[in-house]
């Protein structure tokens, strides 16, 4: 059994999941079903962090900017750092923007070490800020308003119809089992987070689903869009990209169908900045990309006929039987290397 053969067999159990937009798990000797969140789902649990971190005040517990200003004034905590946390947090996101637009595994690799060591810098200022602040208004909701998501998400059946918990068994949870099932919603949540849905909507089996569909997104879900969860939405999204980038003439060659994330790639790489010039590169006989190895230069030109990779390893050696060097070469010859 092919790699793409096993991927697809369990992309097609959470394919299930998606269009159900629930996932079951067991619970010893009970079936539970979590639901997938929808924009309205998102709207209410931010009008119950509201009502938590309204509730947090009326304790007397600080406002974080409140607490940060008094942290400043008694020399704990420094409005450089406060800024310097804005600073790389803005960084992160410029950074994985650019991520998002390459192609290269080279160029890949290099801008995932800059958005690691930008990533631990702010881990360190935010964790030193956390244990400064202590437990404020906006950490409170947060953390009740998490909570809340097991009463809100937890059902008894697939439809979606009977909760799981009433009210009353809800607060008399222990803490430890509702933990546990925070753990479990977390943990479904990245099952089908929006990179999820990516990788889901270039498999083979969705990407012919989507393109009978229309791009008509009731046609694919049976379902109006207001009804529709988030990872339907991302996944729907994500193939539409990848539709318009295929028939454009820009199919992924087919041995990227082996790496899930390869395939990926290729189709940020044609939506992002960078894609222009892979389109130049898998359009031509005949293309220089620099940076790139041997091994990704075939797949861009995706084995056409005609197509040829020179490297400049394999020019000097040629070149040296010659008895010549690359300064030797004339500017015709160059010419032609490009035709």
């Amino acid at each position: 059994m092919s790699d793409l053969h096993k991927t697809q067999q369990l992309y097609k159990k959470k394919y299930k999941e998606l269009i159900d937009g629930a996932s079951a798990f067991r619970d010893g000797n009970e079936l539970l079903y979590v639901k997938h969140l929808t924009e309205a789902d998102i709207g209410e649990l931010e009008l119950s962090t509201e009502k938590y971190h309204k509730e947090a005040e009326e304790k007397g517990l600080p406002v974080e900017q409140d607490k940060i200003s008094i942290l400043v004034k008694q020399d704990l905590w420094t409005q450089e750092k406060e800024e310097e946390i804005k600073e790389l947090k803005i960084k992160i996101a410029t950074l994985q923007d650019t991520h998002k637009k390459l192609f290269l595994k080279a160029q890949i690799s290099k801008s995932q070490e800059s958005i690691d060591a930008v990533i631990q810098s702010l881990g360190k200022l935010v964790t030193e800020r956390e244990e400064l602040l202590g437990l404020t208004c906006e950490k409170y909701a947060d953390r009740k308003s998490n909570e809340e998501i097991v009463l809100y998400c937890f059902y008894k059946d697939r439809e979606l119809k009977q909760k799981f918990f009433t009210p009353e068994e809800f607060d008399e949870l222990h803490r430890d089992k509702l933990y546990r099932y925070i753990q479990v919603y977390n943990d479904i949540s990245r099952e089908f987070s929006s990179e999820e849905m990516k990788r889901m909507a270039a498999l083979p089996f969705f990407i012919n689903l989507f393109f009978l569909c229309e791009d008509n997104i009731y046609t694919l879900y049976g379902k109006p869009v207001i009804s529709l969860t988030l990872a339907q939405v991302d996944a729907y999204n994500s193939a539409k990209t990848y539709k318009s980038i295929m028939s454009q003439g820009n199919s992924p060659p087919d041995e990227m169908y082996e790496s899930l994330d390869e395939l990926v790639s290729f189709y940020d790489s044609y939506s992002g900045a960078g894609g222009e010039a892979l389109k130049e590169a898998t359009n031509k006989g005949s293309q220089s990309i620099v940076g790139a190895t041997v091994e990704e230069m075939k797949k861009f030109t995706k084995g056409e006929d005609g197509a040829h990779v020179i490297t400049l390893d394999s020019l000097e050696a040629k070149l040296a039987k010659e008895g010549r060097k690359l300064e030797d070469l004339s500017m015709v010859e160059i010419a032609k290397l490009h035709q």
